[in-house]
């Protein structure tokens, strides 16, 4: 996990921000210090970005505690300067760097015949008996790329 304290590399740092959730628990190795976390958005290099969905991630640890409502939040907490909205009392904050390795987890619910067979019988139909992939998917509402994940374009010009 990165460190948040004000330093140098500190505006590099990726905080998300979200709840984990309690009934999930995750081992890596030996390490039993994972679960799931459903992440609402997150801050990067002073700015902060709010996902279309909440999403789960793996993270590790129970998070840092985030002040809800208008109490003062640090810098090395929030990641921003300014906070125009609140975030709710509940809210935890993980630091990631941002070349660290995650996972992310979409979560898709639905019957078995929509989530499983359906894209997988489709395509099927499209490629002959070759077994279906991740593509076949894709084309799914639900799991078409998110626009507020978009790359930001950085224009300089005179």
């Amino acid at each position: 996990m990165a460190t948040t304290s004000k330093s140098l590399f500190s505006g590099a740092i990726v905080r998300m921000f979200g709840t984990k959730l309690n009934d999930v628990a995750i081992t890596i190795g030996a390490d039993t210090s994972h679960g799931l976390a459903r992440i609402y958005g997150f801050s990067f290099e002073g700015n902060y970005y709010k996902l279309d969905a909440a999403t789960l991630f793996v993270v590790k640890g129970a998070g840092e505690a985030v002040s809800p409502g208008d109490g003062a939040i640090g810098i090395d907490v929030l990641g921003v300067e300014f906070k125009d909205q609140t975030f709710a009392a509940d809210i935890k904050m993980w630091a990631f760097e941002k070349s660290d390795q995650a996972l992310r987890l979409e979560p898709l619910s639905g019957t078995i015949q929509e989530i499983l067979i359906d894209p997988l019988v489709a395509a099927a139909g499209d490629e002959g008996n070759m077994p279906a992939g991740r593509i076949s998917l894709a084309s799914r509402i639900s799991l078409a790329s998110r626009i507020s994940l978009a790359g930001r374009i950085s224009l300089t010009g005179r």
